[in-house]
C-alpha cells in the first residue's frame, strides 16, 4: 500500500518537472484600439520595439524583419521630422508676406504628402514586424504538453460518495 503512495506522489512530482521543461513562451498578439496593436510576452505587455528586439535577437531570421523594421521606421521618422523643420523654415511669420515665394497653403501641402509617402512605409514595417513575431513563434519547439487544468469533481460508488482529483 505504501509504495501506491509513493508511486502517486512521484508521478505528481514529475509532471510538475515536466511541465516547468516546457517552452511555452511564444509572443502574443493584442489588439488595441483604432486599429492599433501590441505584443504580449509570457503575460506582460511588450511597451516598446526594443523590449521586442531583446526577445528577438536569439533568433535570426526574425532578427532580421525586425531590422527591416526598424530601418523604415528610421525613414519615416526622418520624414516627420524634415517635415516639421521645413514647416518651422517655412512659417508665415519668419518669412515676409512681401516675398513673393510665399505660397500660404504650402506647409499643408507638405504634410499631407508627407503623410501619404507614410502610410505605406507604416504598412510596410507592420508587416515585417508581424513576420518577424510569426517567425520567432513558428521556431519555437512545440511540445505535447497540453496545460493542465485540476477539476475537483464527487463520485457515486457503490458503498457512497467520492472525491477525484482530475488533471
Amino acid at each position: 500500500m505504501n509504495k501506491r503512495y509513493l508511486f502517486a506522489i512521484l508521478l505528481l512530482l514529475l509532471a510538475d518537472l515536466l511541465h516547468a521543461q516546457s517552452k511555452t513562451d511564444t509572443i502574443g498578439f493584442r489588439r488595441r484600439w483604432l486599429g492599433l496593436h501590441g505584443y504580449t510576452y509570457d503575460g506582460r505587455k511588450i511597451n516598446s520595439g526594443r523590449q521586442l528586439s531583446k526577445i528577438i535577437r536569439d533568433d535570426p531570421d526574425a532578427f532580421h524583419y525586425l531590422k527591416k523594421t526598424k530601418h523604415v521606421r528610421l525613414i519615416e521618422e526622418s520624414l516627420w521630422l524634415a517635415d516639421l523643420v521645413f514647416i518651422d523654415v517655412y512659417n508665415p511669420h519668419t518669412v515676409s508676406r512681401h516675398s513673393t515665394n510665399f505660397v500660404p497653403g504650402f506647409p499643408i501641402i507638405t504634410t499631407i504628402c508627407v503623410l501619404a509617402i507614410d502610410i505605406p512605409l507604416t504598412e510596410y514595417a507592420l508587416k515585417n514586424e508581424r513576420l518577424a513575431v510569426r517567425k520567432y513563434n513558428s521556431d519555437i519547439q512545440k511540445t505535447s504538453y497540453i496545460e493542465r487544468q485540476p477539476q475537483l469533481y464527487l463520485t457515486t460508488t457503490g458503498m457512497g460518495l467520492g472525491i477525484g482529483l482530475k488533471f
